[in-house]
């Protein structure tokens, strides 16, 4: 249980704890989609962690937020992928879904592709 929650541990529940959580997601991962990441805060970090790691990002935003206060200018300028948007201005996840579908490493990079067979060796998936 605490590796999968460390801020429920003991009744910590500190942003700190939280961080530490998303770091363990985001090393466990081969890719790390945000959703409407804050100038400020965990969907930041996370997205910073994992292109940090040579993992993709993929980045959506609210509809019409002010860039003030989206992460999301920051994360594109570190490498992060937009993620397309419908006519009405949402994210088309099931875009994104379809690039991964027929094949799930082709999209990503090469460090990533490499994880995801570590990956299968250490879990046997």
């Amino acid at each position: 249980q605490r590796l999968s929650r460390p801020e429920n541990h003991l009744g910590n529940r500190s942003v700190g704890a939280a961080m530490q959580r998303n770091a363990t997601v985001v090393g466990l991962g081969t890719a790390l989609i945000a959703i409407e990441p804050g100038s400020t805060g965990g969907t930041l970090d996370a997205g910073k962690k994992a292109l940090k790691l040579g993992l993709p990002c993929f980045i959506a935003d609210a509809p019409g937020r002010k860039s003030s206060e989206s992460g999301v200018p920051e994360l594109l300028k570190a490498g992060a992928i937009q993620i397309p948007a419908r006519k009405d201005g949402t994210p088309d996840i099931e875009s994104l879904a379809r690039q991964f579908k027929t094949d799930e490493t082709s999209a990503l990079p090469a460090s990533a592709r490499s994880k995801t067979g570590r990956q299968r060796e250490l879990f046997g998936t």
